[in-house]
């Protein structure tokens, strides 16, 4: 499948974080001191990686992208930080859209409408949701 390539941007992502938690000092961003998990750069070098990929390979389906970048962040067992960036990447999702058929669509509108609330939503959950209701 070619979402093999995703989840091991996602492994990598999540084994990175976890070494930075691991190694980050007690109290370590608070008061805006020092570097915490929430100011690190390996959420933009992840996100950067997955767009690229997701940018150069032509062989993967919009289903298939749409389905695992929606339902990434139920997929891993992460830290609530690594969490946040597996919601944030559902905007990625968003170009995508357009290349399914109505079915489809309505298929993630659903999955949304079930498992994601609404008033839990961010904005980013919002776009793509609008988009999926096109």
């Amino acid at each position: 499948m070619a979402t093999e390539k995703l989840d091991n941007l996602i492994q990598d992502y999540i084994s990175t974080a976890n070494t930075v938690i691991k190694n980050q000092k007690p109290l370590a961003g608070v008061f805006g001191f020092g570097k915490s998990i929430s100011n690190d750069a390996c959420h933009e070098v992840f996100l950067d990686k997955l767009q690229k990929t997701l940018e150069e390979d032509t062989e993967m389906d919009a289903y298939e992208i749409v389905q695992f970048l929606l339902q990434a962040e139920n997929n891993y067992e992460c830290p609530k930080s690594v969490k946040f960036m597996l919601v944030a990447i559902q905007g990625l999702a968003v170009p995508y859209v357009s290349k399914l058929t109505p079915e489809q669509k309505k298929e993630f509108k659903d999955y949304f409408e079930h498992n994601i609330p609404k008033h839990m939503r961010l904005p980013v959950q919002d776009k793509l949701y609008k988009e999926l209701c096109k």
